[in-house]
């Protein structure tokens, strides 16, 4: 896609050359115009590398890492997305994918990854999920794993911290196992209700919003009057 679209603005320039050809010719006559032509030429290559064709292809890797994701693939989800990261990395979107595709990787661990000691704690960075392979990705255990969603989602929500969704994905989480009957899960319980109460703060007209916290008061809470009050 890229070369495509660099050649037809090649072929848009010859043709605009092609159409003032004499006032060209009389441009090109003079040597030092035609060795400063050089630079600038290289100059607009790089620029558009960078700042257009990374991302047409960071977002060629997110579409295919949303494809593997609808196919319940997370693992080939995240090496897309990491790419995607990769290529631009002040792009929420990308990370809120690469988070999703996380937390259901650590849904989807087999037991003996649960079993292996945890490499990561609540502190990790996007940074060191970029600096894993795919092998090391696959041995992580289900903690490193939402260790690492939860700083995919924190750094999506540090990009945009106004976009409703970034709060929910950190709020379904921090959502303990039931029943929330220890400090721990409590905890965690604390965490998800925080950005329930942030998110509707951002988006107070989200009925779909309303209606899960009011779940969430029900269910970790077991609190009926102020589900009653949400719904």
């Amino acid at each position: 896609y890229p070369a495509a679209l660099g050649l037809l603005s090649v072929l848009l320039g010859v043709t605009l050359v092609k159409a003032q050809l004499r006032a060209a010719s009389r441009w090109f006559a003079d040597r030092w115009s035609a060795l400063a032509l050089g630079p600038v030429i290289a100059l607009a290559l790089v620029w558009v590398n960078v700042f257009n064709f990374n991302q047409t292809r960071a977002d060629t890797f997110q579409k295919l890492a949303n494809e593997y994701d609808a196919r319940r693939r997370p693992d080939a989800a995240i090496a897309m997305f990491t790419h995607a990261v990769k290529l631009v990395p002040a792009e929420d979107y990308y990370y809120m994918g690469l988070g999703r595709a996380l937390a259901m990787q650590a849904d989807m661990v087999v037991l003996t990854n649960a079993e292996r000691p945890s490499q990561f704690t609540e502190q990790v960075r996007v940074e060191d999920l970029l600096a894993l392979d795919a092998r090391r990705i696959a041995e992580l255990n289900r903690a490193d794993l939402l260790y690492l969603a939860q700083a995919a989602f924190l750094r999506a929500y540090a990009i945009t911290p106004l976009f409703p969704n970034h709060t929910l994905n950190l709020a379904r989480l921090y959502l303990p196992e039931l029943p929330v009957n220890n400090a721990a899960r409590a905890n965690l319980a604390d965490r998800a209700d925080k950005f329930y109460a942030q998110a509707s703060r951002v988006s107070p007209n989200n009925v779909t919003l309303w209606n899960e916290w009011a779940k969430f008061d029900l269910a970790y809470r077991g609190n009926p009057d102020t589900a009653l009050q949400k719904l």
